[in-house]
């Protein structure tokens, strides 16, 4: 395996399957949806509009986007594991770079779901000091790369102190 400190590292191939499969999923939810409110339109305008013409334009058209979306999502996430910080990219439309010191990583969770499981992946979860929930998610790594990368960002020997303190005059 190659050294996770290194340039951007991009996320598994198989999470773009993943992603296709949970965006059918909403599109099935979606085309239902639909499906109930051009039949409460049909009811309601006595018929003139045949049942299945606009939620079936609809619920495909929906359909498309979301896997066109799920597609596009994989070529915008990436990562990278520096000497001193953990910088994470993702976004489509509004791009996002976080930058996190590894000195300030208070924990690291390794979290998978029954798909992405079959599918051996898993989610890396970062958090930090002085934050309620994780700075940064990593979805869609290989299993074995997700423990990987946890040790690594939990390494702290070769993380370099961060510079101390200000200290005023004593109080009282």
């Amino acid at each position: 395996m190659q050294s996770l400190i290194s340039g951007w590292s991009h996320l598994d191939p198989t999470v773009s399957k993943l992603w296709r499969i949970e965006a059918a999923v909403a599109g099935v939810v979606y085309s239902a949806i639909f499906i109930g409110l051009d039949y409460v339109l049909a009811r309601a305008l006595d018929g003139w509009i045949p049942v299945g013409i606009a939620s079936g334009s609809l619920g495909l058209a929906v359909f498309g986007w979301l896997q066109y979306v799920a597609g596009k999502r994989y070529e915008f996430w990436r990562y990278q594991v520096g000497e001193d910080d953990l910088a994470v990219a993702h976004g489509i439309w509004w791009q996002t770079r976080a930058y996190l010191p590894r000195a300030r990583i208070q924990h690291v969770d390794v979290t998978a779901g029954p798909i992405s499981r079959a599918l051996g992946l898993a989610i890396v979860s970062v958090y930090v000091g002085g934050q309620a929930g994780a700075v940064a998610t990593i979805p869609g790594l290989e299993a074995g790369v997700a423990d990987e990368l946890r040790r690594t960002l939990m390494r702290l020997d070769d993380v370099p102190e961060p510079p101390p303190q200000l200290q005023g005059p004593p109080i009282g």
